[in-house]
């Protein structure tokens, strides 16, 4: 059984049925088809290669059968037309080359090759068409296209936060992939979404593509249309989910769209890559509780927790200089410690530090911060450049120190955090809230300073790394 599925008896069917019919050939191939993969044939125009350059966008969820269905209606339109030149692009070389060697799988059943067609990156059929696979950013030079299909641009969430990659995807989109399409020509961008400013939004702004979104759960219906007055593609009601391919319950539905967190679901499930409210952390789900429900003071000055607690620190560095004997004021970030108690699910704030500080400062306020709360089990310091001076002079008085290398962008570790604050399991401290930490939380991405939210995505996805582990 290979990834495509199993093929059926071929002798059973003949090249004029399944090259008239795209459905037959699935059948052939052993393809396994879905409500998704239904509409996205019935949405293909059958006389797009004859037409001048047009171009169409496709969104679908995760895992739910999209580059199957693309690689067999590439493989179709080879067997059927075997004179055309395709390019399938994707977001590197090698899983365009695993793609390929897929599809020319398929097409060798019903089409001879040329002699010599074992390059996976670039082989042809007797009658001179072909494909070319091409990673992102590929030059496809001396390769005319009658039809390039780019499947998936980016690779996860990382790119798609990166402004380099995003903006030289569509540069190549425009310089190199533009000018390889023949007169009479189809482009196709099929992809799960990442982010609003992705390829499928540029190819409807740019080259007015038709958009065809398919999402996990129905926003719209005949009663409910959306604002150019369509219902669901699929017929369904609103909330309805899709029949998955992955034979995904709506339970498991239900149980993805709460654990992934708004962004994720809207972008990659929904096809609208669209931040609810308008920021990465959802200040609203933040609850604010009585100091007292929580900690207390002991007989010997320490703060201890009520309750059985995981207590951890945080700390996202920026430090200022001294001149003559004064701290010199500057604009830059502040110095952001956090303690946090994490109590059953729920991941309290239960003290702070936010200033501008010098080096010298900041090392006596993590030994002040540590000594105040005995609880502590660790304590995170980013691994950057000022992070690396300060576990270097700590390193000796502070075992509890672990030093943290983060990983993505800062908007990549804010999404990553987002499911545990959704779900209400954030909370802080009457005496620790603050306002303008509130708002920074809501201003992040776009706001002046980050270094609170820092402070925090590194508290719970290190805390999460370190001590909640499957089976742990």
């Amino acid at each position: 059984m290979s990834d495509l599925g199993v093929f059926e008896d071929l002798d059973q069917y003949t090249y004029e049925e399944i090259s008239d019919d795209f459905g037959m050939f699935c059948k052939a191939s052993g393809i396994r088809t879905s409500a998704l993969t239904e509409v996205l044939s019935s949405s293909m125009d059958a006389e797009a290669l004859n037409t001048s350059l047009g171009c169409v966008a496709y969104s679908t969820p995760p895992q739910e059968g999209k580059t199957t269905w693309i690689v067999h209606y590439i493989a179709w339109q080879l067997v059927r037309n075997p004179w055309i030149r395709v390019v399938y692009a994707t977001y590197s070389q090698a899983r365009a080359n695993a793609v390929s060697r897929q599809i020319r799988g398929l097409v060798q059943h019903w089409t001879p090759l040329k002699a010599g067609s074992s390059n996976v990156q670039r082989w042809e059929t007797r009658e001179g068409g072909g494909l070319l696979a091409a990673g992102r950013g590929s030059a496809m030079t001396g390769f005319r296209s009658d039809m390039t299909v780019i499947d998936d641009p980016i690779k996860d969430m990382q790119e798609a936060q990166s402004v380099t990659i995003r903006e030289t995807t569509v540069e190549w989109f425009s310089s190199v992939v533009l000018t390889r399409m023949a007169a009479l020509s189809q482009i196709i961008v099929i992809a799960t979404r990442w982010h609003k400013d992705d390829l499928i939004a540029h190819v409807q702004t740019a080259m007015n593509a038709e958009y065809v979104n398919i999402p996990a759960q129905a926003t719209h219906d005949t009663a409910h249309p959306d604002k150019r007055g369509n219902a669901d593609i699929l017929g369904r009601a609103v909330g309805e989910w899709l029949p998955s391919v992955q034979n995904r319950s709506e339970k498991s539905w239900a149980l993805i769209k709460s654990a992934v967190g708004t962004y994720v679901w809207q972008a990659l499930y929904q096809g609208d890559p669209q931040v609810t409210g308008g920021s990465y952390i959802n200040v609203d789900k933040i609850d604010v509780i009585p100091w007292d429900q929580v900690v207390f003071k002991d007989d010997h000055g320490f703060m201890q927790t009520l309750g059985r607690a995981l207590v951890i620190q945080s700390w996202d560095l920026t430090f200022g200089t001294i001149q003559n004997g004064r701290k010199r004021a500057t604009s830059g970030d502040y110095v952001a410690g956090q303690v946090w108690a994490v109590i059953g699910s729920k991941w309290i704030l239960i003290d702070r530090f936010h200033e501008r500080a010098t080096f010298t400062q900041t090392v006596s306020q993590i030994q002040m911060m540590a000594a105040r709360w005995p609880q502590t089990s660790r304590v995170y310091v980013e691994k950057a450049a000022n992070g690396a001076a300060l576990l270097d002079t700590l390193r000796k008085r502070a075992a509890l120190i672990k030093p943290v290398t983060p990983l993505g962008s800062k908007e990549v570790r804010a999404l990553a955090i987002q499911p545990v604050v959704d779900e209400g399991n954030v909370a802080v401290l009457d005496t620790v809230y603050s306002d303008g930490m509130f708002q920074e939380f809501r201003d992040f991405p776009f706001g002046k300073h980050d270094d609170e939210v820092d402070a925090m995505t590194q508290a719970i996805q290190q805390g999460r790394a370190d001590y909640f582990k499957m089976g742990n």
